[in-house]
């Protein structure tokens, strides 16, 4: 008895539902039922009916419609989309075949609907929509709604909503939003979030996120002011930013051209080097970098390159002791602060320090590591002479490390076994240039 009742409720809004004020070259049909292009209902004259229900067992063709269209294989109207819209192949919204010049301003088609089709959904309009396909969506201007397909998602010009692709979404000129798609997203003035994907581009400006594996924004300076200069963030396995005034990088190789705020990498290259970076290679034009060689008793030998900006330096070093067969290689984060003549004279340096240690017959990968921090002081001897960069310096450290098979990595002087937990203080002599 429902299907009855429904299928009258259907026809009864069919016959009393009239749309908002039409141009005066469209005439008004509540039901429209046809075979295909001009043979139907509506006559050879379809494009100039706007109907509330159309029904059409292989294509179908309006001016406008506002309550339910249903096409075997595709429909095309002019103007006017509310309600929803089933095809099987495509669904095409937005086009101006007999309107004058001087209405071409007011043409955009108005379309608040939901279009269904297994293949196309295209729409030259504006409004509030949602497009589910099996192969492509496009909207060629704005949009306010919902995208899904399986391979393509396309707006240009407009966008405030969702897409959803298995292979590529795309947006040329403006956006607020999500994107996600498995392969690729490419954005040209995107403020939202581009989601999982191999790949995501951005050509022009991005205020919000980029999560894949290879990241890229190529933009201008922005001129966007705001108080604490954050506009971005990348995550991914390499990053690429293109003359960006700021933001934050997360991944194994991190490359800007202007960063601002900070990289966290394996390694990070940027012209200028950012406020804070973190990797253990950092390069940049302005960067801050020293060697330095020192002795301890902890690990024997040790070479270090710190790298970093003013603000934050980070510390790569590798460590070996030929007498026990110990081999070390770690990584430290902190600042080192100059002074005296020329800033040039003395340095105090301070940091938190890990370190991986590979025992005699245990591999790097085996976890065992040393944690500490340490604090250091330096002097150059030599500042009116040709080596004004050369400083002596002694460290002083104070490290844990667990006990993994019951023999204590060091033994007597200032060193403490309490449980599976080795602690000591350390003491480097060393150069650094």
């Amino acid at each position: 008895m429902n299907k009855y009742v429904l299928a009258a409720l259907l026809a009864g809004s069919a016959f009393f539902c009239h749309g908002q004020k039409r141009s005066k070259q469209v005439e008004f049909a509540p039901l429209h039922l046809g075979l295909t292009n001009g043979i139907g209902t509506n006559g050879i004259y379809d494009l100039k009916y706007e109907n509330n229900v159309s029904l059409n067992l292989f294509t179908g063709q309006s001016f406008g419609n506002n309550i339910l269209c249903i096409s075997g294989i595709s429909h095309f109207q002019v103007q006017k989309s509310q309600g929803i819209y089933i095809s099987g192949i495509s669904n095409v919204s937005g086009g101006f075949p007999f309107l004058r010049k001087e209405e071409l301003e007011d043409s955009l088609a108005s379309f608040n609907a939901i279009q269904a089709a297994g293949l196309f959904n295209v729409v030259n309009g504006k409004g509030g929509v949602a497009q589910l396909s099996g192969l492509s969506n496009a909207v060629t201007r704005s949009m306010d709604g919902f995208q899904f397909a399986s391979v393509y998602n396309y707006v240009g010009k407009g966008f405030s909503g969702f897409q959803l692709s298995v292979l590529a979404n795309r947006i040329d000129e403006y956006g607020v939003g999500v994107q996600t798609g498995l392969l690729a997203n490419s954005s040209k003035n995107l403020t939202g979030v581009q989601l999982p994907a191999l790949v995501n581009v951005v050509n022009n400006d991005l205020d919000g996120l980029q999560l894949g594996v290879f990241n890229y924004i190529g933009n201008k300076k922005s001129t966007v002011y705001r108080n604490f200069h954050f506009f971005w963030l990348q995550v991914g396995a390499i990053n690429r930013a293109i003359q960006n005034s700021d933001g934050v990088q997360v991944g194994l190789i991190n490359w800007g051209s202007d960063i601002g705020f900070s990289q966290f990498g394996v390694i990070n290259i940027s012209r200028k080097v950012p406020e804070y970076p973190v990797g253990f290679l950092n390069i940049g034009v302005d960067a801050e970098s020293f060697p330095r060689f020192s002795f301890n008793r902890g690990r024997g030998y040790t070479i270090e390159l710190a790298t970093g900006s003013k603000k934050l330096m980070n510390v790569a070093s590798y460590s070996f002791d030929p007498a026990r067969d110990l081999r070390s290689i770690g990584y430290a984060i902190g600042n080192q602060k100059k002074g005296g003549f020329r800033k040039s004279e003395y340095f105090v340096d301070y940091y938190l320090t890990i370190t991986q240690v590979k025992e005699q017959d245990q591999s790097f990968l085996d976890p065992n590591f040393i944690y500490g921090v340490k604090i250091g002081a330096g002097y150059n001897p030599f500042i009116v002479t040709k080596l004004p960069w050369m400083f002596f310096f002694v460290s002083l450290s104070a490290n844990v490390h667990k006990i993994s098979d019951g023999e204590r990595l060091v033994e007597g002087f200032l060193s403490t076994k309490k449980g599976s937990f080795e602690r000591w203080l350390g003491v480097s002599f060393g150069v650094q240039l």
